[in-house]
C-alpha cells in the first residue's frame, strides 16, 4: 500500500515539476544590468514569520547573508503570517509589513527593480501567493524577480536529503521527518524527499506531514515495519506553530505513552542551518540572473 502512494505521489510531483518547468520558463537577464539612470533596486526577504524568539536568529542570519550578496541594493524585510506580526508589534513595538504592503511602499518610494527571496522550504499556499504578488507587481514596476522555495530542483531534493541525513540521522532507529505545510502539492512533495531518501539508501527514513497526519497515524506505519526505536526531526528552517521542536517533542510523547521509545533532537544544528542559507543564497543567485516569465509573457511566447 505504501508502495502505491508513493508511487501516486511521484506522478503528482511529475506533474508538479511539469508545471514548475513551465514556470520556470524565462532568459538570462542579470536584474541590476538591466537598471539605468535613476533607477532603485531593493532586495527582499520574505518569511512566514515566527513568535519564538529562539528563531530570530536565524532569521538574521539569512537576512545578513542576502543583504551582503547585494551591498548596493537596499535591503528590506516582509513577513507572511499576519498572526506572527501581531505578536512581534506587541513584544517589540515594531510593525514588520506584509509582502504586499511593502510591495506598494516600494513603488511609493519610487523603487523599480525588486529582487525577492522568501525563506519557505516548499511551494506552500503562502508561497503560491508570494508568486502571485510577484506577478502582479512586475505591472507596476521595471523588474520584479522571485527566488523559489527550498524544495524545487531535484538537485534541491537530494542536497536536502543529504543534509537533514547527516545533520540529525541516528542510527538503527526509524528516523520520522515532521512536515508542517498543507495537503495535496506539498505532501506529494514530502513523498518525493522520502523517496529520495531512500534512493540514497536510507531506509529508515519517513517523512509524515501535521497537515495530513496524526501521531496514530505514525505508530501503525511503525508497527507495520517492526520500527520501536523512534527519532523524531522537526523538517524546517524557521520553527512556527505547525513545525517546531516542541511539536515534535509532543509525537514523541505520544510515541512513548504507545510504548515506542521516542526521541527528539536536543537543539537545531548550527550546521545544517548554515548550509540551507547557503541553499537560499543559490537560488536568490538564480532568480537575479534569470528573468521568469509571467503568464502574459508566456501566452506571448506560445503566439
Amino acid at each position: 500500500m505504501r508502495t502505491l502512494i508513493i508511487s501516486i505521489s511521484i506522478t503528482i510531483l511529475t506533474l508538479l515539476a511539469q508545471s514548475m518547468k513551465a514556470q520556470d520558463a524565462g532568459m538570462e537577464q542579470n536584474i541590476f544590468q538591466t537598471m539605468k539612470g535613476n533607477d532603485k533596486a531593493a532586495v527582499v526577504a520574505v518569511h512566514h514569520g515566527t513568535t519564538d524568539a529562539a528563531e530570530q536568529p536565524k532569521l538574521d542570519a539569512l537576512n545578513r547573508e542576502l543583504h551582503a550578496l547585494y551591498p548596493t541594493a537596499d535591503f528590506k524585510e516582509a513577513w507572511m503570517s499576519r498572526s506572527a506580526i501581531k505578536e512581534r508589534s506587541r513584544k517589540n513595538a515594531s510593525i514588520m509589513p506584509t509582502l504586499d504592503e511593502l510591495l506598494v511602499k516600494l513603488q511609493k518610494d519610487g523603487y523599480t527593480h525588486i529582487l525577492i527571496q522568501p525563506s519557505h522550504m516548499t511551494n506552500d499556499i503562502e508561497m503560491q501567493y508570494a508568486r502571485i504578488l510577484a506577478d502582479n507587481a512586475s505591472k507596476v514596476f521595471k523588474q520584479v524577480r522571485l527566488g523559489m522555495p527550498l524544495l524545487h530542483s531535484e538537485d534541491d531534493y537530494s542536497k536536502m536529503a543529504s543534509l537533514t541525513a547527516a545533520a540529525y540521522g541516528v542510527e538503527k532507529m526509524a528516523n520520522v521527518l515532521l512536515c508542517g505545510g498543507d495537503e495535496d502539492i506539498v505532501n506529494a512533495e514530502y513523498a518525493v524527499l522520502e523517496n529520495r531518501l531512500r534512493m540514497m539508501n536510507l531506509k529508515n527514513w519517513y517523512v509524515v506531514s501535521t497537515a495530513e497526519h496524526q501521531p496514530e497515524d505514525l505508530q501503525a506505519l511503525l508497527k507495520s515495519n517492526k520500527q520501536k526505536k523512534v527519532n523524531i526531526i522537526p523538517f524546517t528552517f524557521i520553527a512556527d506553530d505547525d513545525i517546531s521542536l516542541n511539536v515534535a517533542r509532543e509525537w514523541a510523547s505520544k510515541l512513548n505513552k504507545a510504548g515506542f521509545k521516542a526521541i527528539t533532537p536536543a537543539s537545531t544544528n548550527a550546521d545544517f542551518d548554515k548550509r540551507v542559507i547557503a541553499l537560499f543564497k543559490k537560488h536568490i543567485k538564480d532568480a537575479e540572473n534569470v528573468h521568469y516569465y509571467n503568464a502574459k509573457e508566456m501566452m506571448m511566447q506560445r503566439r
